[in-house]
């Protein structure tokens, strides 16, 4: 993907959680594992070996003894005299470890790396100066005998307070409240939980901030600050030292202790860590969500209206080095609307949601394939990473290339009359003069009348039962959709009122049963299988080889339920505890560094909180014109994965469309979901003139709204009816009209 940010979920840094790793026979040599105590091969010996007729780990282990060499070659590109410079807690990738493989029988064995896993945290890792790579080693064409070896390394740099290059202390749940304040804190109101989390979490903020150098724009006097706490605690906000450490915007005053404009952090962010709440009670480094999983029906009915999407374009001849490069994006897509046909015939004309950094590129693209599941799927059961699972199909479509099949109808950029470079201080409103605002959120149509045929990919093997269908577009549709339209009662609808205006429905007790008056969450996304650390090294090997090449169905559930909920027809039901549990999706976190809504976990204006990258540069679209991040911002629990899973939505249980997501922070356990819709909100004069605006993204009508999909979509079909706008696109629904 072009332009990537490191905003985006292509794009952001991310921790591979640990695993616990049970070896056959662990090595633990500085920088090399070698087998043991074994017979020397010597090299006509080691040709001559069938290793075809090993049949257990054992044999295995007996014949590479003294016969297979493994060092690290390489960390990050640096040799081995050059990475003594790096910290332990920054090697996270795979792709960081380069091996050296040497030994008579180097070319009769395949070695995997599983992970990298830091020992507790990157933040011992860091203080330390230790990491250890895992290996698998098996038959070059036998993926089932698997051993395990591991690479203790050590003598990197290190760090007192546990930063790594950046400068970024990781944050430990173990710096929490202690278990005396934890009563007091599920009996407080929400502000006072905020005020409680924020003591600690600020602390630790502020050292991080001495690591890495202060903010460059200069801090309010102390009359100024004082004004500004005073209708921060009204408004149940940070206070404004708080909020300048957290990196928010914050206002500029000027000599008369007027607010002249805003100033925004562009040093980059701080580290943000993970809120006690989310990580009490589970292993706090799998707090990403659950892989492979439908734990109830109602993540079956997302999943079956969620698609992954993957297409290449072509780099323009004038772009630099990649020019006429191939690039491919990959996300997640959800069915929204589709056109009303005529004549009790099929639909063929479908809208999908995204984000809009997805569909970049989308109107350049040469292939386009779609992966969804089957009805086939079954909720409580493992499900396979795709190039294994055989009710995850991968279609790819084929069409004319002058009549595109897919197309980009909205993009939630510079969607309002405002805009947000207006309230800046003088020296910021010159410097982005050029800058709008955007919701990462965007509407692909795709026309089956246009898909000129396609070809099915499922567990490797080619999907026919589907080739009648070629060539016909009422029926490729209703393949690709599930058959959407025929279930009416399982269309989606959207949520009518943001949870900034009513929070009481998503807010849920910390301690007793969840009553059925709350609402609850569902996600359900695509992202590749790089961070799907639910594979096991036996029984998945094959899946960890390929896991660059595979995608995990990935949902907002806990990472502790994994394999746990299997039905078998003879064995016995669940406990009626984790019965309850799973019968519900989930919440929105407590994560206190993204958001600034004191008295409302999980919510943030993100033009306050994050309106810029995570290295304080804006987003770039293709069209070459830049965006400041803005609207109303959801934070998931349990939802922070790799690429991939961009574009995925975030709805309630009654099939309520909420937002998409878009950005991770897997060591902050959560990440940033863009609003449709915002009734606005009054700082009453802590940022001057600034406040939050009310838009809809879906049906438009906010007081300063100029774009919706509603209005594009009129432009391009002034006589379109849709679902969503069954009497046309001229009219929006009461319950979607904003109260004046």
């Amino acid at each position: 993907m072009k332009n990537k940010k490191l905003k985006y979920l292509f794009s952001f840094s991310l921790a591979i959680a640990p695993v616990a790793i049970i070896a056959s026979c662990n090595s633990t040599n500085d920088n090399k594992t070698t087998g043991d105590e074994g017979k020397a091969l010597s090299k006509d010996e080691a040709a001559n070996l069938d290793v075809s007729k090993i049949s257990t780990p054992e044999e295995l282990e007996k014949t590479i003894n003294n016969n297979l060499n493994i060092t690290v070659a390489s960390i990050k590109d640096l040799p081995e005299d050059r990475w003594k410079g790096l910290f332990a807690g920054d090697i996270q990738l795979t792709s960081d470890i380069k091996l050296n493989i040497d030994g008579p029988l180097k070319d009769k064995f395949k070695v995997n790396i599983d992970g990298v896993f830091n020992p507790q945290s990157a933040k011992v890792a860091n203080q330390t100066g230790k990491t250890t790579v895992h290996l698998s080693i098996s038959p070059i064409d036998n993926d089932k005998i698997v051993i395990k070896k591991k690479i203790e390394l050590s003598g990197f740099q290190t760090s007192p307070f546990g930063s790594g290059a950046d400068n970024k202390i990781p944050f430990d749940p173990a710096d929490s409240l202690v278990s005396s304040e934890k009563s007091k804190y599920v009996k407080a109101d929400q502000y006072t939980r905020f005020v409680m989390d924020s003591e600690k979490y600020l602390a630790n903020l502020n050292r991080q901030w001495e690591i890495k150098g202060k903010r460059s724009d200069e801090k309010a006097s102390t009359d100024n600050a004082a004004k500004y706490d005073k209708i921060a605690k009204e408004l149940n906000l940070d206070t404004y030292n708080d909020a300048f450490s957290k990196g928010f915007t914050v206002p500029k005053y000027g000599a008369n202790g007027n607010v002249e404009g805003l100033n925004i952090n562009t040093n980059g962010i701080p580290g943000y860590g993970l809120s006690w709440v989310d990580a009490s009670g589970r292993n706090s480094f799998q707090l990403t969500g659950l892989a492979r999983t439908l734990p109830n029906e109602k993540y079956k009915q997302a999943a079956l209206q969620t698609l992954g999407i993957s297409f290449s374009d072509l780099v323009p001849e004038t772009e630099g080095i990649n020019k006429g490069k191939s690039l491919s994006t990959m996300g997640t897509i959800w069915i929204m609307d589709y056109e009303l046909p005529e004549n009790g015939k099929q639909p063929t004309k479908f809208y999908f949601g995204t984000n809009a950094h997805v569909a970049e590129g989308l109107d350049k693209a040469k292939t386009l394939s779609l992966m969804k599941v089957n009805e086939e799927i079954v909720e409580r059961n493992k499900i396979r990473t795709s190039k294994f699972e055989e009710r995850l199909e991968d279609f790819s479509l084929y069409f004319d290339e002058n009549k595109p099949a897919a197309k980009v109808v909205f993009w939630a950029k510079d969607y309002l009359n405002s805009s947000p470079k207006e309230y800046l201080s003088s020296e910021l409103r010159e410097k982005f003069k050029d800058v709008e605002e955007m919701s990462d959120f965007a509407v692909i149509e795709i026309d089956f009348s246009k898909v000129t045929g396609f070809g099915v990919i499922a567990d490797g093997k080619t999907v026919e039962k589907y080739n009648s269908a070629k060539g016909k577009a009422e029926e490729t549709a209703k393949i690709l959709t599930n058959n959407y339209a025929g279930k009416e009662s399982e269309h989606v609808k959207f949520k009518s009122t943001s949870y900034l205006k009513k929070y009481e429905p998503i807010d849920f007790p910390l301690s007793g049963k969840i009553g059925n008056d709350k609402d609850s969450l569902y996600i359900v996304g695509y992202p590749r299988s790089d961070a799907d650390y639910f594979l096991n090294e036996y029984q998945d090997a094959a899946e960890i080889a390929a896991r660059k090449e595979s995608r995990s169905l990935w949902v907002n559930g806990d990472s502790g339920w994994y394999g746990k909920l299997v039905k078998t027809e003879t064995g016995p039901e669940l406990a009626p505890e984790l019965l309850d549990k799973i019968s519900r999706g989930n919440y929105l976190s407590y994560q206190i560094g993204y958001r600034n809504f004191g008295d409302k976990p999980g919510l943030a204006d993100v033009f306050i909180t994050h309106p810029l990258n995570d290295d304080g540069s804006l987003y770039k679209g293709k069209d070459g014109k830049q965006y400041f991040s803005y609207g109303l911002n959801y934070m998931p629990r349990f939802y922070a994965p790799f690429g991939g899973s961009s574009g995925s939505s975030v709805r309630t249980d009654k099939n309520e469309l909420l937002s998409v997501y878009y950005y991770s922070n897997a060591n902050a356990g959560t990440g940033y979901s863009a609003a449709f819709r915002s009734e606005g909100f009054d700082y009453k004069g802590l940022y001057g003139k600034y406040n939050l605006e009310e838009y809809d993204l879906i049906y438009g009508g906010g007081k300063n709204q100029k774009s919706s999909y509603r209005e594009e979509l009129k432009k391009l079909y002034p006589n379109m009816k849709t679902k969503l706008f069954s009497e046309g696109l001229n009219k929006i629904p009461e319950e979607f009209k904003f109260k004046k």
